[in-house]
């Protein structure tokens, strides 16, 4: 079921394989597609996973692909939600499964849901059952209603299409002069800047240097993410997409396991989220380079 995502989408693969083996699941889930083109299957093999308890089982799978599977429903699919449609979903689930399997309720583009639509969602997720689980799909967490987002894990799938030169799309329309010059210099300036704070951990907010980036400091949290999913790919074998800078790859390897890595992805994931919410940069700054600096 999740084994197809074991190489495209390490870190979702390896979450929900470490949870499943360890009982520790979520009552919700929040998956952030980050524009991939497959996010819908990815949350549809993640609602089998759930109904068939992380063992695959060819009935229930079967029906899943078949829209029969009674323990599952789903919601927004063809891009319309309504506020009576979570109420339905209250009702269906307010009865326990009839074979006793976990009740999983997926709803797709939860960015787009209108007020009452979210607020009666998020109702729905504040006395959640024991049995079960809902899956929402988004394609940017920053969209979708905060309150909604602390009631969920969030996980970001990876887009191989989206990696480093289209963080910088945005800043290189407001400037003039050679778009590889350009992409080269500022992919220099945060890479030596996420080197100093592997070197230096949270000491690194004495440089001035540090709050140079206060200007695009979006830009650096998301190359950051990438970056240390580079870092995670040169770890278990698999090939880089910022080659050139291997060696500083592989010293970062080095210094990090592949939980310090998660972790480190994890912090930046909340750090992208919370960026839209700040008011203060430089306590901002001061906070990542802490909650970095402590793995």
């Amino acid at each position: 079921m999740l084994d197809k995502y074991s190489e495209t989408q390490k870190v979702f693969f390896d979450y929900f394989k470490n949870v499943s083996a360890n009982g520790h699941l979520s009552h919700a889930y929040l998956i952030e597609a980050n524009g991939v083109s497959y996010a819908s299957g990815v949350v549809y093999d993640l609602a089998k996973f759930f109904l068939c308890d992380g063992k695959y089982d060819e009935k229930i799978c079967d029906l899943v692909d078949k829209g029969n599977c009674p323990n599952l429903r789903v919601i927004g699919n063809d891009g319309k939600t309504k506020k009576n449609d979570i109420v339905s979903l209250k009702t269906d689930f307010s009865m326990k499964s009839v074979d006793n399997r976990k009740l999983v309720y997926i709803l797709f583009d939860v960015e787009n849901f209108n007020k009452n639509t979210s607020n009666s969602l998020l109702k729905f997720l504040e006395e959640p059952d024991d049995n079960v689980i809902a899956i929402l799909l988004c394609d940017n967490a920053m969209n979708v209603l905060p309150t909604i987002v602390s009631r969920c894990q969030t996980i970001r799938l990876i887009n191989d299409d989206n990696y480093y030169e289209s963080v910088f799309t945005s800043l290189y329309n407001e400037s003039d002069g050679n778009y590889s010059d350009f992409v080269y210099e500022k992919v220099n300036n945060f890479f030596e800047i996420y080197l100093n704070i592997e070197k230096y951990g949270s000491s690194i907010i004495a440089s001035s240097d540090y709050y140079n980036i206060k200007d695009n400091m979006k830009e650096f949290l998301v190359f950051g993410y990438y970056l240390y999913y580079d870092v995670l790919n040169y770890i278990i074998g698999r090939k880089v997409r910022c080659s050139q800078y291997d060696i500083d790859i592989k010293n970062i390897s080095e210094k990090n396991s592949i939980h310090d890595i998660i972790i480190k992805m994890d912090i930046l994931n909340r750090f992208i989220f919370d960026f839209n919410y700040n008011v203060n940069v430089n306590l901002f700054l001061d906070n990542f380079a802490i909650c970095m600096g402590s793995v």
